[in-house]
């Protein structure tokens, strides 16, 4: 029968692949390994190894080979009980922990005893690893939950060595966009941008794993970082939280910085009212030992505080942000384990006033109301066929969407008054600009969506076998994405007024002419994506080789189905470390790895052949009438430009050489130095001939793009009642063309006196130097103390850093055939990056005391406070070529002050 479970699921997981979802990226977990043997060291063969979940009853079990050596794959990350038992002899016993795509070393030396027993022995968490050759950070939330650290995974990915930027960050060099986002396996990464395309619930993750090199060929689509957060699961045991989370805005510091031009102050008004977060999780047993469950949810109310539209009405923002998650684990069999599980993020009440621009948008009815959000569902199989077969599979989708319309109509005159007579309310949302004050009143900017979802699935499948007297791990995978972008804009009521006045009171208005728009039509293109790999992780002893690679084939076709990519790539992955000392303290490693970007569905959309808000037919007031009278007919079409069949997706190369070594058994450091550049950049060259302008996609041979880094680490694992975690990365990011595919350098060279300029690059002197993003030195630490007091237990926690400012140089905004170059992508009137902001020193403190009621009841108050110093750094200013150069003009231009945060929370 149960032969019959496992054919069945392998059927229903085969049925999905070829009907075509996309396949996932990358293993979700971790292992445990080591050898058994007796007192005088000899191997013990045939020693029962049992793995079994301290809180979730998960099992699995191995036996020794005639080496005495086991491993207990698939496992997910978690505290397990392991037992070692042969009869005859001592059974040993201990609590070990497992690392998403780690594998945790626990060896054991068993006693002849006449009578059954058992021994209790301590287990350490693993500092170095010799099976593990990524580069990168596991952390857990257990850890960070004790630190003041915003509550999502973005900012804790901050914490990780060659990190730097926002919430989308810049990995070892690479692009904002250049990342994969995995939750529990499935991408979730935006199809059109690049960046995150979700937000997660924080007390439903229990570890996030920053890959940032060096991973092996199981992981694709990226040339910066992987990002995988594992999410927790049920027991045996019914556990829970609830958390209340308080902020004001008049707890925090004042702005202390100035306006560098004026020299007024950057203070704002305190907005001094009680902003709550609810938060709760619940997980426990359906059946016991066979079938989990657990569920999160947060809901953040947010009052934002008054602001005001260019005429000074004022306006505020209410926003509710729910996040929830909910997983199902089913142990069919101590070898076969499936899992379901989905989570949304749905963000309502946002209002954009800056869509039409910040200094133009004159009343509420021009706002813009948006909602967002997305959901992820997944289905996972893992199973063990046999000591030398295992396999693993997942299915899944991942949808983010934005809906943006208009705010509200006029309360009291929701209508136009035209020559004196009311305007049909189906006319009422259309937006007017009127040429007395260049405003934009009554209508929104926008009035559609944009929707990009993700489908997909991977199976692969693990091969264990000793040749040579060495141990290799075979892995086999397929992955397959199905991706889209879609979009649909339209002006409410599908029109524009153009005015001499409009009167925002009165709703009268001037008129001049109108242009009617043609309905709004949906923009979809797709692209797929098969990835294949194939990788023996071969243990020799003192060496470890991670050898493999992977074939990946992407296409994207516009909305009328043009084909814009069509390309199929090979990258070779290699890794290496040897134990240098023997015993496992000192560890030699050395990465190469090639690693493609895949092409984001922005560049297929740049080709789109249904328009928005594009096509529409103008028409003329005339007075004598009183009347609109058709003018003239707009057709614009879509993009019919030539596609280059022929384009590269870009990739970068690295190496990595480095050592590790474990001082004591808690505390490991480790010394890397990495080198990447990128090769095929992308970008749109754009020549002028007479007043004929071309835009062209190619692989600019000049773009170029590099990272050097040397990064140090201290990771002090939880003992003796605290852990920290510290970091060091001197790097240099340098270079001409920071961009996903269209930047200036491949441009026309701009200039007041050039004309029939064709195919000069704009700028090329200026264009090279280092990113805006580089941060030459990077200091990180963070830790806690837990101290326990009987019943109650006290953690202050502490993050520490220090950087090097942001990179500017002096902008001149350029303009050449309608083309118009600013910020940014302007004119450099002094090389890339020649200019840099200070430093900035930043440290956040964190002190929680909980207090044991009964059993595992607790009760805890918990003060965050951001900002510890009140450090208001400059960290941005002005970078346009005048007298202002560098100043600072906002209070966005400075670092936060100080804030405080209170939590109150129940576990059990």
């Amino acid at each position: 029968m149960r032969h019959r479970i496992v054919t069945m699921l392998l059927l229903v997981f085969v049925a999905l692949a070829l009907a075509g979802p996309a396949w996932a990226d990358g293993t979700q977990t971790g292992s445990i390994g080591g050898t058994v043997r007796d007192v005088s060291g000899g191997p013990l063969p045939g020693t029962q190894i049992t793995a079994k979940g301290v809180k979730t009853g998960f099992v699995r079990s191995v036996v020794s080979d005639t080496n005495g050596t086991y491993t207990i794959r698939l496992l997910p990350p978690a505290d397990y009980r392991v037992e070692i038992v042969l009869s005859g002899f001592q059974t040993v016993s201990s609590v070990v922990t497992v690392f998403t795509d780690r594998n945790t070393e626990f060896d054991a030396t068993l006693k002849l005893s006449a009578v059954a027993e058992t021994v209790s022995v301590s287990a350490e968490l693993p500092v170095v690893d010799k099976t593990n050759t990524t580069q990168g950070a596991n952390i857990a939330t257990s850890f960070t939950q004790k630190l003041a650290v915003a509550r999502q995974y973005q900012s804790v990915i901050q914490l990780s060595p060659g990190v730097t930027g926002g919430a989308n960050p810049n990995v070892r060099g690479a692009l904002s966009g250049n990342n994969v986002f995995l939750f529990d396996g499935i991408d979730t990464t935006d199809t059109t941008t690049g960046t995150f395309g979700q937000n997660f619930n924080y007390e439903a993750m229990q570890e996030i794993a920053v890959n940032t090199g060096g991973y092996s060929a199981e992981y694709g689509r990226a040339s910066g970082a992987i990002v995988s957060v594992v999410t927790k699961s049920g027991g045996n045991e019914f556990h829970g939280s609830a958390k209340l989370l308080l902020t004001n805005d008049n707890w925090n510091a004042q702005n202390s910085g100035l306006n560098e031009v004026t020299g007024a102050s950057t203070k704002r008004t305190i907005f001094d009212e009680l902003q709550k977060t609810y938060s709760g999780t619940l997980g426990g047993p359906v059946v016991k030992d066979n079938l989990w469950f657990f569920g999160a949810v947060e809901y953040i109310p947010t009052t934002t505080p008054a602001q005001q539209t260019a005429l000074g009405i004022e306006y505020q923002q209410s926003r509710k942000i729910t996040l929830w998650q909910g997983k199902a684990t089913w142990q069919i069999s101590p070898s076969h384990t499936f899992e379901a599980a989905g989570n949304g993020d749905p963000f309502d009440g946002i209002l954009r006033n800056d869509y039409w621009g910040t200094t133009v948008t004159a009343e509420r009815e021009s706002l813009t109301a948006q909602k967002q959000g997305g959901k992820t569902f997944r289905g996972t199989w893992t199973g063990v066929f046999s000591p030398a077969l295992s396999g693993e599979a997942t299915v899944g989708t991942a949808t983010s969407r934005i809906d943006v319309n208009q705010f509200t109509t006029n309360p009291t005159l929701p209508f136009y008054i035209f020559n004196g007579a009311k305007v049909s309310t189906t006319q009422a949302s259309a937006p007017h600009t009127a040429d007395d004050t260049g405003y934009y009143y009554n209508g929104a900017t926008f009035d559609g969506f944009v929707e990009r979802p993700r489908t997909q699935a991977n199976i692969a499948l693990n091969f264990y076998k000793q040749l040579g007297g060495h141990n290799h791990n075979f892995k086999l995978g397929v992955d397959y994405q199905y991706l889209k972008s879609q979009a649909s804009y339209a002006y409410p009521d599908n029109a524009v007024y153009y005015d001499e006045t409009f009167n925002h009171v009165t709703r009268e208005f001037t008129p001049i002419y109108r242009d009617l728009f043609d309905p709004a039509q949906v923009s979809t293109s797709k692209g797929t994506i098969w990835g294949f790999y194939l990788l023996d992780k071969m243990d020799f002893g003192r060496l470890f080789l991670n050898i493999g690679f992977r074939v990946d084939k992407q296409n994207g076709t516009s909305d009328i189905g043009r084909t814009t990519f069509d390309k199929t790539v090979f990258s070779p992955r290699l890794s290496a470390k040897f134990d240098v000392t023997g015993d496992g303290t000192t560890l030699a490693m050395a990465n190469y790895g090639r690693f493609y970007q895949s092409l984001i569905q922005s560049y297929a959309d740049g080709f789109a052949g249904v328009p928005q808000q594009t096509n529409y037919t103008e028409e003329v007031y005339d007075p004598a009438t009183g009347k609109y009278v058709f003018d003239s007919r707009n057709e614009q079409g879509g993009n019919s430009s030539a596609i280059n069949t022929g384009l590269k997706p870009s990739y970068s190369e690295d190496y990595t050489v480095g050592v590790e070594h474990r001082l004591g058994r808690v505390i490991g450091v480790s010394l890397k130095g990495t080198y990447r550049t990128w090769k095929d950049l992308i970008d749109d060259v754009r020549t002028l001939s007479g007043t004929t302008r071309t835009v062209d996609y190619v692989n600019l041979g000049e773009a170029k793009r590099r990272y050097r880094g040397l990064e140090f680490v201290v990771d002090k694992r939880f003992a003796n009642s605290w852990s920290a975690y510290a970091s060091y990365t001197l790097s240099r990011t340098e270079g001409n063309h920071f961009a996903d595919f269209a930047s200036p350098l491949g441009d026309y060279y701009a200039n007041t006196t050039s004309t029939g300029i064709s195919g000069v690059t704009i700028n090329s002197a200026n264009k090279y130097g280092l990113a805006s993003y580089d941060r030459t030195h990077d200091v990180k630490g963070f830790g806690a103390y837990t101290l326990a007091l009987g019943r109650v237990t006290l953690t202050p926690g502490l993050t520490l850093g220090w950087r090097s400012g942001q990179t500017y140089q002096r902008q001149r905004t350029a303009s050449i055939a309608g083309a118009s170059y600013t910020g940014t992508n302007g004119q450099f009137a002094t090389p890339r990056g020649s200019d840099r902001f200070p430093s900035q020193f930043y440290s956040n403190f964190a002190f929680e005391a909980d207090f044991r009621l009964f059993g595992e009841v607790a009760a805890g108050l918990k003060l965050d406070v951001f900002n510890l110093t009140n450090t208001q750094t400059k960290i941005s200013g002005s970078a346009t070529d005048n007298a202002n150069y560098g100043k600072a003009t906002s209070s966005a231009n400075y670092a936060g002050p100080r804030q405080l945060q209170l939590t109150v929370l129940v576990t059990f």
